[in-house]
């Protein structure tokens, strides 16, 4: 009886090949499969811990803290403890004109006063089949997510949405992220990890690589 009824459920989708509730639509069939359409598509993200970051290896920092499990990015005036990030982009994220990813990183927030720093990310696209765009650089459009409470509080620091108009899948998204600001502000961020998150809109794609 169970599977009866989920043959019914499903019979307008493996009839029509496509459902549509409030402006999501899930389509099956086609050269990806599955598809999430409109509104549907999910947000997911790709992860780089601070234990795998790669660090600047003339001058060996940031440093990792075995105490607090976080890398120590001290103030740096000449851009010289740099962290870098290579991404690549899933076979599910969303292919359009309007795509986007959120970069940003985890720390450890101690006190109010812990944001007062200033970070840039630099960031180049290497489209997979094609070239690579110029660096583009990037400072914070939101440094606590969270409103800090109090004690050692895990906060996240966001910078501005990259467009990713009709990025390929499988493409890479170069990154160096370094503290840069004036003496007299807090000495140590304690950095737990970079992550971008992006859209998804299918499993994967029926070709190993796609080319649009």
């Amino acid at each position: 009886m169970k599977k009866l009824i989920m043959v019914i459920m499903l019979l307008p989708i493996l009839v029509m090949g496509q459902i549509n509730v409030d402006n999501n639509a899930v389509t099956l069939g086609g050269t990806v499969g599955f598809m999430l359409n409109g509104n549907a598509t999910q947000w997911n993200d790709v992860v780089v811990p601070a234990t795998v970051t790669r660090i600047n290896p003339t001058v060996a920092r940031p440093v990792y803290s075995y105490d607090s499990l976080a890398l120590a990015v001290i103030r740096d005036s000449d851009s010289s403890d740099i962290m870098y990030y290579q991404i690549q982009m899933p076979h599910s994220v969303v292919y359009s004109t309007t795509a986007q990813c959120n970069p940003h990183f985890h720390y450890m927030q101690y006190a109010a006063a812990d944001t007062t720093f200033e970070m840039v990310l630099m960031y180049r696209i290497r489209t997979i089949g094609g070239g690579q765009s110029a660096w583009v650089r990037l400072t914070p459009n939101d440094k606590t997510e969270f409103a800090y409470t109090s004690g050692a509080f895990h906060q996240v620091c966001e910078f501005p949405y990259i467009a990713l108009s009709n990025i390929t899948e499988s493409s890479y998204l170069d990154f160096k992220l370094y503290r840069k600001d004036a003496a007299g502000l807090p000495a140590t961020i304690r950095f737990l990890g970079f992550d971008v998150h992006f859209e998804i809109e299918k499993l994967g794609t029926s070709d190993e690589y796609p080319n649009h």
